[in-house]
């Protein structure tokens, strides 16, 4: 009897990887919704015209960070047959469902950044995709740190070359009175 044993590439296949880890201390506050698409790690604010709502961080206003989505909210339109279908073990929500929020005081590791940071930076985010950046974008500082040395282009995979990103952690401290 013979045996066939196909090759597996297992480096080809792209696992899912977490935009935001929560790792010590903040709140995640699982109730907001946000009404339009945003990425895992986006900053965000409290939309201050509807009932439990946050938008985006506009530009200019780092100041009024709320904290970080912890889920990506996608417009499924782009999914065809697969339009409204639920997708088990993933977080990602619909414009107008209920989305977490990383909020208060404490660490987080996030690949939602772009460029090379390193430890003690102020934090910025780029109001063109709202990534974080070690950049100087004028008011655009939120209330966090790099807390270690990363680059984006960098990867963290032992075992593939390519499909990775190193995640860096950040320490917040996000005001919940805004």
């Amino acid at each position: 009897m013979n045996a066939f044993t196909p090759t597996l590439n297992l480096n080809a296949l792209k696992r899912k990887q977490k935009g935001i880890t929560k790792q010590f201390g903040g709140i995640v506050v699982p109730y907001y919704t946000l009404k339009t698409e945003g990425q895992e790690g986006a900053p965000v604010k409290i939309d201050t015209t509807q009932v439990d709502t946050i938008v985006l961080l506009p530009a200019g206003e780092g100041d009024k960070c709320f904290g970080f989505l912890t889920q990506n909210v996608i417009d499924d339109a782009n999914f065809g047959q697969l339009q409204g279908y639920h997708f088990a073990n993933d977080t990602r929500a619909r414009p107008g469902e209920p989305v977490g929020v990383l909020t208060g005081q404490g660490y987080c590791s996030t690949i939602n950044y772009k460029g090379v940071v390193s430890k003690g930076g102020r934090v910025y985010f780029d109001p063109a995709d709202y990534k974080l950046t070690a950049t100087v974008i004028a008011d655009n500082e939120l209330n966090a740190i790099f807390d270690e040395d990363a680059d984006a282009a960098a990867n963290d995979s032992l075992y593939d070359t390519t499909a990775y990103q190193k995640s860096v952690r950040i320490r917040f401290n996000f005001d919940l009175t805004v």
